[in-house]
């Protein structure tokens, strides 16, 4: 069997582009995500792209050389669906590691078997949780068959932004549930829709009609809500980091945003970083002068 390393570009299977058939053709190949081996090609040169309803089977092992054993615990965490000819629609993942096991199957084709080491797995978003339950676990893989899904590049604008829609309110069932892990997938993928029409739409046209400007607005406008909801996810398992990073992402659509302000400014704090907390929670009062929350949060930084 051959050993040839080959680097595939994270961003092709992140926003499900097609990825050059080169890259996969070796026998084993790395990513940041995981490290995969094919043990029986596929047919054809189609793979799923994210919304295919695959049948795949899938089953956990050890291998000699990787020496890997997770505990029955960690293991039933991960949600993975474990058995033979499950239905895995793409883009419905509910943990992190599901939605890696998702990246494995968009470099798949019909009929491949394949053997995935799936590294740095973890089922939390806290930084602090991260460090310490961090591992990897070994899959074997076999891809029985999928639906055809347009790529993600060939959607049209509409089409990427019911798709953003869809996994938003997804996501916020699953607060609802107090299942932050599922609500993060979900907000993260709505996310990956709404930044490919972005990339699209930056490049305005001067005799754009006033209806398409307003759509670009409603874009904008649930980019803005999505990124808030992922810094409302990770202020549940204290990554401040993350909140001041996605309440930024926030603000940069816009900057007259108060739940933006008010959360980066409690994450802010958490950090002890109390300039950068006072600051937003001022410019928030600024804008809403008669907001209780922000100002009680403002007299406790004075403290």
């Amino acid at each position: 069997m051959s050993t040839e390393v080959s680097e595939v570009d994270n961003s092709k299977i992140e926003h499900g582009f097609h990825c050059s058939d080169s890259e996969f053709l070796e026998k084993k190949v790395s990513k940041k995500y995981f490290t995969k081996t094919i043990l029986k090609h596929g047919q054809g040169f189609l793979r799923p792209y994210l919304e295919s309803a695959c049948v795949v089977d899938i089953s956990y092992g050890t291998n000699e050389k990787t020496e890997i054993v997770v505990e029955k615990d960690n293991l039933q965490n991960l949600k993975i669906p474990f058995g033979k000819c499950i239905n895995l629609v793409l883009g419905s993942a509910e943990t992190e590691a599901v939605r890696i096991v998702e990246k494995c199957l968009m470099t798949m084709r019909t009929g491949e078997e394949s053997e995935f080491v799936i590294q740095n797995v973890t089922n939390l978003h806290s930084e602090t949780d991260r460090h310490n339950h961090n591992f990897s676990v070994l899959l074997t893989i076999t891809l029985h068959s999928f639906s055809e899904t347009k790529p993600i590049w060939s959607l049209i604008s509409q089409e990427k932004y019911q798709l953003a829609l869809f996994h938003k309110e997804k996501g916020t069932h699953f607060f609802k549930q107090c299942e932050i892990e599922s609500a993060f997938c979900q907000y993260s993928l709505a996310i990956v829709y709404l930044i490919c029409i972005t990339e699209i739409s930056m490049v305005v046209d001067a005799k754009l009609s006033s209806e398409t400007k307003s759509q670009r607005e409603i874009y904008k406008s649930l980019k803005c809500i999505c990124y808030l909801n992922l810094a409302m996810c990770q202020m549940k398992v204290a990554n401040y980091n993350g909140v001041i990073n996605n309440c930024t992402q926030a603000l940069l659509l816009d900057n007259m945003n108060v739940k933006g302000l008010y959360r980066r400014a409690q994450a802010y704090l958490a950090c002890q970083r109390l300039d950068e907390a006072r600051s937003d929670l001022k410019k928030a009062l600024k804008i809403e002068p008669k907001n209780s929350a922000v100002s009680s949060l403002l007299y406790s930084c004075k403290q």
